[in-house]
């Protein structure tokens, strides 16, 4: 995901199950990109970056290994 913004917050990408029991959001919180998940109503995650994106420039937004590791740039 490519992405370019000034907010600091907000609702990047967001998917779930038809129950809503799984889900994973990407999302901006304190200019910073998060991704949250939850697989089957267990233990929810999250995972931050330590960049901050809110600033204007074009930033790539990539994970891999189903969330286990968070790169931007």
């Amino acid at each position: 995901m490519i992405i370019r913004t000034y907010y600091v917050k907000g609702l990047l990408f967001y998917i779930s199950n038809p129950q809503q029991t799984s889900f994973m959001a990407v999302q901006l919180a304190d200019d910073r990109i998060s991704v949250v998940y939850s697989a089957d109503m267990q233990t929810i995650d999250v995972i931050d970056s330590s960049a901050h994106v809110s600033d204007g420039a074009w930033h790539t937004v990539s994970e891999s290994y189903i969330v286990t590791l968070l790169s931007i740039t």
